[in-house]
């Protein structure tokens, strides 16, 4: 794959706490049983902390970080 086929995913943070526990560890198993890689990204959003998968190669904190400023309104 060349870098510009890679994919990312961000998804729930699996936690026994959550109403959609269960929800989060079956998405999570989803992925993973697809090829998906976790990354040691994470970032909160309104208060729900999300984790980065990957498929086709690996991505970095700088890169998500860039990915994002594609879309920043100015």
């Amino acid at each position: 794959m060349k870098p510009q086929d890679l994919i990312i995913a961000d998804i729930e943070i699996e936690n026994s706490m959550a109403d959609n526990h269960e929800q989060r560890t079956r998405r999570k198993n989803f992925y993973i049983r697809n090829g998906y890689q976790e990354t040691d990204i994470f970032y909160t959003w309104h208060d729900v902390p999300y984790q980065i998968l990957s498929y086709g190669g690996t991505v970095s904190q700088n890169e998500f970080i860039s990915f994002w400023q594609h879309f920043e309104v100015k």
